[in-house]
């Protein structure tokens, strides 16, 4: 080997070695563990030994491969972006819930007279999407804002389109704008957001005021 192609591998081992180095520096490592309780999916327990249900300090982490299946979405790779996507089927007309039912963002007639009021959402009346009323107030289950949901550290925040947003949750408490039910679910106020509700059967209707 002569001096050159000496010189160089050096130089060569010495470089792979901080960048090596480097990048052993900028690992974050999470200790999770098995979730105790099940995910449940339009009544369908999601459960595949092969992708288990994880928590991380109170938070639940799925597989994104088997959360779009369950919820009838399209996970795709862009590789442009370098970047994963996951979109609803019916991108243009619904959004997924807690509850994870479609949501149809169509105007509704109101029932006796001619006037259009704009929907929010409709949402089917269950275990985990449901109306409560309390002090003349109504609070709906959290999942129906699941699309305009943002987190900060452990303060949850509702942003809807044109509105500022609204602290809605700190960790497990609530705020001036949501209460926690018997169940310990979290439920927030509609008039915080300019919005009402009606109730038709298992249909639950909500139309900004």
């Amino acid at each position: 080997m002569n001096k050159n192609t000496l010189k160089g591998f050096i130089v060569g081992f010495v470089m792979a070695s901080l960048i090596v180095g480097s990048a052993t520096a900028t690992v974050n490592q999470y200790l999770l563990t098995p979730a105790s309780y099940p995910i449940i999916v339009n009544g369908q327990e999601l459960n595949d030994p092969n992708y288990p249900t994880l928590n991380y300090q109170g938070t639940t982490y799925l597989s994104l491969k088997k959360t779009a299946e369950a919820l009838d979405a399209d996970l795709n790779w862009n590789e442009e972006k370098r970047q994963v996507e996951i979109y609803n089927k019916k991108r243009e007309s619904t959004i997924i819930t807690e509850s994870k039912e479609k949501v149809e963002l169509i105007p509704k007639i109101e029932k006796g007279d001619n006037v259009k009021k704009e929907v929010f959402g409709e949402f089917k009346e269950n275990a985990v999407m449901y109306i409560e009323e309390v002090d003349g107030e109504q609070y709906i289950s959290l999942g129906a804002f699941s699309t305009y949901i943002v987190k900060e550290e452990d303060k949850y925040y509702i942003k809807l389109p044109n509105q500022n947003a609204v602290l809605v949750k700190v960790g497990t408490e609530p705020t001036e704008h949501s209460i926690q039910n018997v169940y310990k679910r979290t439920l927030v106020k509609l008039s915080s957001f300019n919005l009402t509700a009606e109730v038709d059967g298992d249909t639950i209707t909500v139309y900004y005021k």
